[in-house]
């Protein structure tokens, strides 16, 4: 018996809740693989065709329809005048493009995961390499012959630790639009942005209730807006 295109998409949602209840959020060992139903199983491909990543990829803070798949480490970098290095620890929770330092300026050379030498290729705009699932360090190198302004860094590296010319930066300088400023000289002091909030709330359980909350923040570096709340 054929069942009606339209009942199929009807199902669809409740039988995905059903698949997606029985699978793992992170990709494990053969002897923790999912338990499905037999009475599921002829309908696991074409419940999750399209949406693969709900079963491995952690959904964003404020955007649930959103996964994240690739997560880096500290982006390490010892640079000189004449070049330098690169070296990040990626966790890969399903196939998925490593950005990498650089751009189509300043092209990372002799890129290796693991210690194998891997192929680059541009996606958004950027230098990337191909990940599988696991945990993987992926290193390379630049050659310029002088000491560029800036190099673009990937916009999911939140941690940068850098040298240059066997000088470590204490604040690495990057702006908002990816750009890690080098040339900047190394003994000139920046301040770090810094803000504590403490919250107290004191709750008086009368009718009807009253909560007062007292907030103290203490800020310090440059001048800047910073948005609270929701």
């Amino acid at each position: 018996m054929s069942i009606p295109k339209r009942l199929l998409n009807l199902l669809r949602p409740s039988l995905l809740v059903l698949v997606l209840a029985f699978l793992p959020a992170a990709p494990g060992d053969a002897k923790d693989a999912p338990y499905i139903p037999e009475v599921l199983a002829p309908w696991v491909d074409w419940v999750l065709h399209g949406k693969e990543a709900q079963t491995a990829c952690t959904p964003m803070y404020n955007d649930a329809g959103r996964y994240q798949c690739g997560w880096p480490s500290e982006l390490s970098l010892d640079l000189t005048d004449r070049g330098g290095a690169f070296r990040q620890t990626w966790l890969v929770h399903r196939d998925t493009w490593a950005a990498l330092p650089g751009d189509s300026r300043i092209w990372p050379r002799e890129v290796r995961v693991d210690g194998e030498a891997r192929v680059v290729l541009p996606q958004d705009g950027g230098p990337a390499v191909r990940l599988t699932p696991g945990i993987h360090t992926v290193s390379g190198r630049f050659a310029w012959p002088f000491l560029p302004e800036h190099l673009q860094i990937p916009p999911g590296t939140a941690l940068v630790s850098l040298k240059v010319n066997q000088a470590p930066a204490m604040f690495p300088n990057l702006d908002s639009s990816g750009r890690l400023w080098l040339k900047r000289p190394q003994t000139e002091e920046k301040s770090e942005n810094r803000l504590n909030i403490d919250s107290f709330r004191l709750i008086d359980d009368t009718i009807p209730t009253r909560v007062l909350l007292h907030f103290t923040l203490d800020a310090a570096g440059s001048a800047r807006e910073v948005t609270l709340g929701p």
